[in-house]
């Protein structure tokens, strides 16, 4: 076997797709449940250290683990916030004062400009225009993955990350049948938008959820 054919066959005992991913349904943060590879968290960890974001905007809340996750990383790195968004209510979600819950399509305008509204009103409690990083991880079916991208991209700073989650379906390389997916998705967008660039070295681990999904902006934000 060669090194990638290691890497996939790992890839898909972890995500046991058979057995609906017990790993993944029991991965805890906190004691809450969370859906994502330990490898993935790490990572992000790295990437928040390096880029300094000052908002983390997550698409698809579940029961919230990774917005507890991402919060105590604000609480840590003294950033001002997370949004996390979904479009079911969910009760009993994890409450922490960095987390602000959305409720609603991640594509409404609605949405969309209470988002707008936190990020402006985070510059006025700031004083400077905040550094933004999102984490895509709700529907993933490649046209919503598609429409999250042309949205949420313009908010990502230069230096920052835009993540695309869950890019190993639809055979990449679990659950084949799935359809286009988000690594459709970013297939069929970053072509056409050369002010990102999918940052490979991130995958440092071997082991990801989101394979050729950590897409960095360029530049600097001076």
């Amino acid at each position: 076997m060669t090194r990638d054919d290691i890497i996939r066959e790992f890839s898909r005992i972890y995500y046991d797709e058979e057995r609906k991913s017990p790993i993944l349904k029991s991965t805890r943060w906190m004691g809450v449940p969370i859906i994502k590879a330990p490898t993935d968290l790490w990572m992000y960890q790295e990437i928040m250290w390096e880029t300094r974001p000052d908002i983390v905007i997550e698409t698809g809340t579940w029961q919230g683990g990774s917005a507890l996750w991402f919060a105590h990383m604000a609480e840590i790195m003294g950033m001002f916030g997370v949004i996390s968004i979904d479009i079911h209510h969910i009760v009993g979600l994890p409450q922490h004062e960095k987390i602000k819950y959305l409720t609603g399509s991640s594509v409404s305008q609605e949405i969309v400009s209470m988002v707008d509204g936190y990020i402006r009103g985070a510059e006025g409690r700031m004083g400077r225009t905040p550094r933004v990083m999102v984490v895509l991880d709700s529907d993933h079916r490649a046209s919503h993955v598609l429409q999250e991208l042309d949205i949420y991209s313009r908010l990502v700073t230069p230096g920052c990350y835009l993540v695309v989650e869950d890019g190993n379906i639809n055979g990449h390389p679990v659950l084949a049948g799935w359809g286009a997916g988000p690594m459709e998705a970013v297939h069929s967008w970053a072509p056409r938008h050369p002010e990102f660039r999918v940052d490979r070295s991130r995958e440092k681990f071997l082991l990801t959820m989101n394979p050729e999904g950590f897409l960095k902006r360029e530049g600097s934000d001076g």
